[in-house]
């Protein structure tokens, strides 16, 4: 039920930001659509991870050793940035290549480099979110990833407006916004996985600390 609410608000934040793009420029729309096809591979990739750590912190949790399950939904997260890194060089060091394989629109191409290299930074904090982001359901928390999402959702449509139009960056300011959103989610979903639920509410900040050195209290 959460997962299908999580996709349905992602699908209409997709759809109101492709709207926008309709209304800048069809060659707006023809670059991020060719920049999210190829954001599909390395998506699938550290999704793979993401549902492995989901599962192997899921197995610690059950056997009640919390510590453990954090470090094993960090070290997921290790191998998903060592993938990023290595797909994100590839894009920045052969960008005309990369895209050549998805159109034979010269124009295309050049239009799409800035932004087939923006999102090779963006790729690191999106990965952090979704392998971290199971992680957390995999320690119980199934409702976390969807306020995270009505978070994004709300931050994409909002934030993305005021760059795009109010601001006058175009295109960029879409790339722009899907950074902030995916590094400050990134924090909060570290935040969250590694102190525990009690980071988040208003409690003595000693206890926080206290917390946060013993692991199978927070988890």
């Amino acid at each position: 039920m959460q997962s299908g609410i999580e996709s349905s608000l992602w699908n209409i934040g997709n759809l109101i930001v492709i709207k926008y793009l309709n209304i800048l420029s069809m060659t707006a729309v023809g670059i991020y659509t060719l920049i999210f096809s190829i954001e599909m591979l390395p998506f699938l990739l550290y999704m793979g991870l993401a549902r492995a750590s989901m599962t192997l912190v899921g197995h610690k949790t059950g056997e009640d050793n919390h510590k453990e399950a954090v470090r094993t939904g960090f070290r997921c997260m290790r191998y998903s940035l060592f993938i990023c890194a290595l797909i994100s060089l590839t894009f920045i060091i052969f960008p005309d290549k990369i895209l050549s394989i998805f159109t034979n629109d010269r124009s295309l191409i050049e239009k799409s480099v800035p932004f087939l290299i923006f999102i090779s930074f963006t790729m690191f904090p999106r990965a952090i979110n979704n392998v971290i982001g199971l992680g957390i359901q995999g320690i119980g928390d199934t409702k976390w990833m969807l306020y995270g999402q009505i978070m994004g959702t709300i931050t994409m449509v909002s934030l993305s407006y005021l760059l795009i139009f109010n601001a006058g960056l175009g295109l960029l300011g879409l790339y722009i916004t899907f950074f902030i959103d995916e590094f400050i989610r990134a924090i909060i979903n570290i935040l969250r996985f590694w102190k525990g639920r009690e980071f988040f509410f208003l409690k003595p900040f000693e206890k926080v600390i206290t917390s946060s050195s013993n692991v199978d209290e927070n988890v």
